[in-house]
């Protein structure tokens, strides 16, 4: 009887102490976000130190649909795509929503301003980018953590369209 009249105070008191612990993650997976800011904006793509983000299998998909499957993937990705455009692009990161799916997990939903700091065009001269444009995207991540580190092990990127955003008939039904 007295095992269960206990049970009940030790649940207690350890949901007390989770939310520190989680305050804590929680402002290390911004630290991340943050991170991810720093390391687009240096446009320094041969940096392989700075893929150290992401887990050695992460996996990314881009706003277009391209499937990139780990770090080596990601990093030379990131070279081909940093010289041809985005070094032209900064990126500024604000997170919407971080949760936790198990103690060394976590899922953010981020919102991206990017905005075009140069002038731009692809191969073959199709006009790119324009210096100011200004667009956005969503990003949905899972982290994980080990040891003290979080990386990324999942990034998916969607770009938002100006005028979906103006209906939203989900939001607008739940109102």
């Amino acid at each position: 009887m007295k095992t269960l009249t206990l049970a009940p105070i030790l649940l207690l008191c350890c949901g007390l102490a989770c939310p520190a612990q989680t305050q804590a993650d929680k402002q290390a997976v911004r630290d991340m976000i943050r991170k991810l800011d720093d390391i687009w904006n240096a446009h320094d793509y041969h940096n392989k130190a700075a893929y150290e983000v992401y887990e050695k299998d992460a996996v990314m998909i881009n706003p277009v649909g391209m499937h990139w499957r780990g770090r080596a993937e990601i990093m030379q990705a990131r070279q081909v795509f940093g010289e041809l455009m985005l070094r032209h692009i900064s990126a500024e990161s604000r997170p919407l929503q971080i949760r936790f799916l198990a103690p060394s997990v976590a899922q953010a939903t981020v919102r991206v301003r990017y905005q075009i700091e140069h002038n731009y065009e692809l191969p073959k001269g199709k006009r790119a980018g324009s210096q100011g444009e200004v667009y956005y995207s969503i990003i949905s991540a899972v982290l994980t953590k080990t040891g003290d580190m979080w990386r990324v092990a999942l990034l998916q990127e969607t770009n938002l369209n100006p005028e979906t955003l103006k209906f939203d008939p989900v939001k607008q039904a739940v109102n």
